[in-house]
């Protein structure tokens, strides 16, 4: 199996959103995080955000990249 893109999406605006959405369809790209500074987001899941049919992703909005501290050092870039 070839290794998956680990992507964060930055603002879940309507065209954020979208993207968000297409991501999730393809296998070789993976969700790691997501990052919206709008209040009503930041906490909830990126799946419910979206208004994803398969919801939740277990993706939480940050509302900082900075706060996630590299968003999971098991990871690596």
């Amino acid at each position: 199996m070839k290794k998956k893109i680990r992507a964060i999406q930055y603002g879940i605006g309507p065209i954020g959103a979208s993207i968000a959405k297409l991501m999730r369809e393809k296998q070789s790209v993976e969700i790691i995080g997501a990052i919206d500074h709008d209040p009503a987001k930041v906490g909830r899941d990126l799946g419910e955000v979206v208004g994803a049919s398969d919801a939740p992703w277990g993706v939480k909005v940050s509302a900082d990249a900075a706060e996630r501290k590299c968003w999971d050092r098991r990871r690596t870039w």
